[in-house]
């Protein structure tokens, strides 16, 4: 009997794979039947014979392709209610720069603002505000590290009207404060 199996893979480490699957919400899904990534995966490994000098950022645009494709399959999946909290999670991901209300987010969900609570978290496993604190936190961790930008201006950007709440729930959810966050980066030590 001929083995039905092809195996492809691609050995992974970081925090890239992390992040990506928390931002795809996909963290503990193990396996997804009839989905097809195998061109994704054979499009980076062909990338990576070719040019072997660039093979780590040609698997993480692959890596990154694979888990958009798990995604969006998943997504097309989804009974109508599940759909509705990812165009609400969808939103929230555009919304990181502002705080939109609950009422906006209930209109966007299409349920009272009761509803979209428990709604939101039954999917994600926490509330439309945590969530988007969560984001809001990701987005700072890259400015810290990514820009020369003043905490106050990073605080600024995120929707936050006081530097100092930011750097307070911040140090909270991270465990450094945004500057002690920077300079652990800056000198090569984990950051979170």
């Amino acid at each position: 009997m001929r083995d039905p199996w092809i195996k492809i893979w691609f050995n992974v480490a970081g925090p890239l794979p992390l992040a990506l699957l928390d931002t795809y919400g996909l963290r503990g899904v193990h396996h997804i039947p009839d989905v097809d990534v195998e061109h994704c995966f054979r499009e980076g490994y062909e990338a990576c014979c070719s040019d072997p000098s660039q093979a780590e950022q040609i698997v993480a645009i692959a890596l990154h392709k694979i888990i958009i494709q798990i995604a969006a399959e998943l997504r097309s999946r989804q009974e109508p209610t599940a759909r509705q909290s990812q165009e609400l999670r969808d939103f929230l991901d555009r919304c990181v720069q502002e705080t939109p209300s609950l009422a906006e987010m209930a209109a966007t969900l299409g349920r009272s603002e009761s509803q979209t609570i428990r709604t939101f978290k039954r999917d994600w496993g926490r509330t439309p505000y945590q969530f988007l604190i969560e984001r809001k936190l990701q987005k700072a961790q890259v400015l810290l590290t990514g820009t020369a930008k003043a905490v106050k201006e990073i605080a600024a950007e995120l929707g936050f009207n006081d530097e100092y709440h930011f750097s307070a729930l911040f140090k909270q959810k991270v465990g450094l404060s945004p500057k002690h966050f920077r300079k652990a980066v800056e000198h090569g030590g984990r950051g979170n």
